[in-house]
């Protein structure tokens, strides 16, 4: 008899998952690897393999939720979004491995899948030359989007990492990385308690943050409409950083030339719009992708991991650092939530949560909300986050840097 709380556990390589596809869920990261990340891969793979064809290479564990052929990535998305990423510019370069097998699984399916950051699931459609509506992406959306610019210059990297190898032996090289590097695969019981699952996660050490959590458990009980509604969040969530600015990035098809934050704005759908532009031609989607894989490569061969001192910030960049986390915001949010629906705790018979305001609690005080599953109570949760985080700016003080003194400093925003 099986034992359905147990976790199943194979060890894999990439060419043992051709039949299935991969998702992203929500309440993962953005990709974030940068050069050094990357570059340690790829030249660890490279060493082992010229070492002896036959000596496998391990990459740690992998944790799935799988239905059918169908898999959830819990957790193990940097590392199969670069080994995604390699395979495709192996293909790019017209090496014949088969290592480009893992771009597409046996249906032709894109390998991985994005729940709500379509924009990368578009752009990687747009990388392979599917037509249709993989051919909405900018140059200015990747450049504007950290997610999108964060897979750009991983291509960048892989590319010139790549061209510092044999070219005689990259064709096998491909063929070593598909058939020759290992992970452990868990794929998780049927049945199991995934809030639980995650706070085990969590105390083990792995960056799941428990917004994340909430946030995909909302998302969820959302449905068709998940992607607006994590844009809201997604405005809300970066706390080190202003509404207005937060808001611009991510609706940046809206007509902000109408819109003024220093009058209360609340959220409107057919004000504030995320939706790409018109479709590129094909001529541009190629002269888009060339100017990242290969105008820019150089810039990524010795890029260092990024610039977040002061003395690297232009004139014109202010950077704010909120006296809350976003966490806290949530908890805050959620009381006001909670009086506004008249929904009183059972033990305190009062319009409030029970327990202690502490961020460690998230996936435990906002279990109550999903429990309810009403889609209209969680969709009014979402406009008053951006209500709150919007009061939150113009009323309290934020520590606010000063690029000339290099010091901070604590004052009231003011909308532009």
């Amino acid at each position: 008899m099986t034992n359905n709380r147990l976790f199943d556990s194979q060890v894999i390589n990439l060419e043992k998952v051709y039949e299935r596809q991969f998702s992203i869920p929500t309440y993962q990261r953005p990709y974030v690897w940068g050069q050094v990340e990357i570059e340690k891969l790829l030249k660890d793979f490279y060493k082992t393999f010229e070492s002896g064809s036959n000596q496998p290479y391990f990459i740690g564990t992998i944790l799935t939720k799988e239905e059918a052929t169908d898999a959830d990535l819990v957790d193990g998305q940097q590392r199969f979004t670069t080994l995604w990423l390699t395979a495709f510019v192996f293909r790019k370069k017209g090496i014949q491995t088969d290592l480009t097998r893992f771009l597409e699984d046996k249906d032709n399916r894109l390998r991985l899948g994005f729940e709500i950051r379509k924009e990368v699931e578009l752009y990687l459609h747009q990388l392979l030359g599917h037509k249709q509506e993989a051919l909405e992406i900018t140059m200015h959306e990747i450049n504007k989007l950290p997610y999108l610019k964060n897979v750009a210059e991983g291509l960048a990297t892989i590319e010139s990492i790549i061209d510092q190898f044999d070219k005689g032996k990259l064709a096998e090289f491909g063929n070593y990385i598909y058939r020759n590097v290992y992970m452990v695969k868990n794929k998780t019981p049927e049945n199991i308690d995934m809030n639980h699952l995650f706070a085990t996660i969590n105390s083990a050490g792995i960056q799941l943050e428990q917004t994340d959590i909430v946030k995909s458990n909302l998302l969820k009980i959302i449905g068709e409409e998940k992607v607006l509604y994590s844009k809201i969040w997604e405005v809300c969530e970066n706390m080190n950083n202003f509404f207005e600015r937060n808001a611009r990035a991510v609706f940046n098809r809206s007509d902000w030339s109408r819109i003024n934050l220093e009058y209360y704005s609340a959220f409107d759908a057919d004000i504030f719009k995320y939706e790409t532009g018109a479709p590129l031609t094909l001529e541009e989607t190629e002269s888009s992708i060339e100017h990242i894989l290969k105008n820019n490569t150089e810039t990524y061969t010795n890029k260092s991991q990024g610039n977040n001192t002061e003395e690297g910030r232009t004139s014109e960049e202010i950077y704010c650092r909120s006296i809350i986390n976003f966490g806290q915001l949530l908890l805050h949010t959620y009381r006001l939530h909670l009086k506004h629906e008249s929904k009183k705790s059972p033990k305190l018979k009062l319009t409030d949560f029970e327990g202690t305001f502490h961020v460690n609690r998230l996936i435990e005080i906002f279990s109550s909300l999903e429990k309810r599953n009403d889609k209209e109570e969680v969709t009014r949760f979402f406009h008053l986050l951006w209500d709150v985080r919007y009061l939150f700016d113009k009323y309290v003080i934020t520590w606010v840097t000063d690029l000339d003194q290099k010091t901070e400093h604590l004052e009231l925003v003011n909308f532009n």
